[in-house]
């Protein structure tokens, strides 16, 4: 059977993706039966994303004793942030076990911004970036991811930015560091982002 290549591979898992947000979990365990057959290879950050896509299907399906030990496998992973998430799914397999400390951290240094303080530091963030003057955009920005509240689409779009600054100003372990924190934020949408930049951009 002929291997697909790294595009093909991005569309499959970007199709899984949606099968998974749609909740068609049978065609995405199809799916990813079809990326493992043709992708042997298992060090491959593709093919780590696709085992944590794997789990999502297990989880979502029911399939808790698949889920686990394929957690347990993941766990073991040279990779960090495989052996990150595979904790975390294990957390909510297990509530006893959830990291809730580091939760608690991260969203310590919250404070209240108003409205125009907000919306002046996006814009200031997002002007500095498109004008690639990346150290005044990092600052805005992580002003506001700071104090923001994480329930706005301003947030994930703030770190979206901050990130991209990041990346841009050589900056990638800080822009990885943040993405980890992003994978115990309590918000679903912001977690699979997160895990999506760190297996596909990152």
């Amino acid at each position: 059977m002929p291997r697909f290549n790294s595009a093909q591979n991005q569309e499959l898992l970007n199709v899984i993706v949606k099968l998974l947000e749609h909740n068609n979990y049978n065609l995405a365990l199809q799916a990813l039966e079809k990326f493992f057959q043709n992708n042997p290879e298992s060090n491959t950050k593709e093919y780590l994303y696709a085992r944590v896509l794997l789990l999502d299907a297990y989880l979502y399906n029911g399939s808790f004793d698949k889920a686990i030990n394929l957690c347990q496998e993941l766990s073991n992973s040279k990779h960090q942030i495989t052996q990150i998430l595979a904790q975390r799914y294990l957390g909510e397999i297990f509530p006893e076990t959830k990291p809730l400390e580091k939760k608690s951290s991260l969203n310590s240094t919250i404070t209240s911004l108003t409205f125009a303080q907000a919306a002046e530091l996006l814009n200031t963030g997002y002007q500095a970036l498109t004008k690639k003057r990346y150290q005044e955009a990092i600052r805005a920005l992580n002003i506001f991811c700071k104090a923001a509240s994480p329930d706005t689409n301003e947030y994930l779009k703030a770190h979206n930015l901050l990130i991209k600054a990041y990346q841009e100003n050589g900056q990638i372990n800080q822009a990885i560091a943040l993405c980890q924190q992003l994978l115990l934020n309590e918000h679903e949408q912001t977690r699979r982002w997160a895990r999506q930049l760190l297996f596909t951009d990152l």
